[in-house]
């Protein structure tokens, strides 16, 4: 084929999937070609400017040894967009990264700490370059991958505004630990609640009225009965806190028997089972398919297989326990119990006063008698 023409090129609605033409120039006589080649499709094609589809295996393979291996722009609102359709619940629309040492010809083994996957964010600054990120999701390996260990972590950074550098806000690491290393501070007091037993949902805490009904006053009986309550000095075994230390509290388990309105009832760890889960059916090997030509257009399928993960189940017949105190409900009642001290002794110091009045009346007579008797 010569450089500078294209021969034998179809008319759009015959591309079916048929190898018209290859490419084998080099330098810039390649680059030219490929320059017709695209004026070509631009002025044939109507809608879908490129369409790629494929029965299995990959539909479009491009290598790059840039920083950029694929470029996609556009001045609609939709630059590109991915779609999946399937008749069960098996599979999904899939945005997959694959991360690791070596070279495509001997790749090598993932490492701790390297990244696999990053979505990033860019924006054009004055002079119409683009910057670094603005914001990012990363993907990163949080162990050496293995046949046997696929430890990962997920980040999630932000640029403050006058730096041109990303900070980490938040991350989520492989045994489910969650970072904010980025949070900002408060003198407020705590708003939010994680609810244990569903599946530790975060919740905003709220004191407004109109977030009630029913509203009476606390029967003081209840608020006398929590003053039984015994206090423990114990050593927390959670694998966050200092072993060395030793810590002051109550027992979630002897609240609630007094009261399990002031506990919070969830599922605790031990109440799951560690199940695996398929969530990407076992692909079955296919040879490589070739054109006319000879050239493989759909590379063979290496057999793969079924994509799974650990998933926390709920043990059969598990039912909610104590699993934390509401201390900050304590508060309530002490207030209950403060005011109710605080009018006893008041009648104490209004009984002790008008005494010590009588008292000084009754000093007062005894004085003027002693006087009289003193003529």
């Amino acid at each position: 084929m010569a450089d500078s023409t294209i021969g034998g090129l179809p008319d759009a609605a015959a591309l079916d999937g048929t190898e018209y033409f290859e490419i084998q120039q080099s330098g810039n006589s390649r680059r030219s070609l490929i320059s017709t080649i695209w004026t070509w499709v631009k002025t044939k094609l109507v809608g879908e400017a490129i369409y790629v589809g494929t029965g299995s295996g990959t539909g479009l393979d491009v290598a790059g040894d840039g920083d950029l291996a694929v470029r996609i722009h556009g001045n609609s609102y939709v630059a590109m967009q991915f779609e999946s359709y399937r008749d069960s619940s098996a599979g999904h629309c899939r945005f997959q990264g694959i991360g690791g040492r070596g070279t495509e010809a001997s790749p090598g083994q993932t490492q701790s700490g390297d990244g696999l996957f990053w979505i990033a964010g860019r924006g054009i600054n004055e002079n119409g370059s683009n910057t670094n990120d603005v914001a990012a999701i990363r993907i990163n390996a949080d162990g050496t991958v293995s046949s046997t260990s696929y430890a990962g972590e997920i980040e999630f950074a932000t640029c403050p505004n006058g730096s041109t550098g990303t900070v980490t806000r938040m991350g989520i690491r492989n045994d489910g630990q969650i970072d904010f290393p980025g949070l900002a501070t408060t003198a407020s007091a705590a708003n939010a609640f994680l609810d244990s037993g569903n599946d530790n949902e975060l919740l905003r805490s709220t004191s407004s009225l109109k977030y009630k009904k029913d509203v009476e006053a606390v029967d003081p009986q209840y608020s006398k009965a929590m003053m039984g309550l015994q206090g423990i000095y114990y050593r927390s075994i959670a694998k966050a806190d200092n072993p060395e230390w030793a810590w002051w509290g109550f027992a979630a388990e002897e609240v609630a028997e007094i009261d399990p309105r002031m506990v919070h009832w969830g599922y605790g760890e031990d109440d799951y089972d560690l199940v695996e889960v398929e969530i990407e059916p076992a692909v079955k090997a296919k040879p490589a398919k070739k054109s006319r030509l000879g050239r493989v257009v759909e590379p063979a399928v290496a057999a793969m297989p079924a994509q799974t993960e650990m998933r926390a189940v709920l043990k059969e017949g598990a039912v909610k326990s104590p699993q934390g105190v509401m201390y900050e409900r304590f508060v309530v009642h002490h207030q209950v119990i403060i005011k109710e001290h605080q009018g006893r002794i008041k009648a104490l110091e209004d009984e002790n006063r008008a005494l010590n009045e009588a008292v000084a009346t009754l000093t007062a007579r005894i004085d003027a008698l002693e006087a009289r008797l003193a003529k």
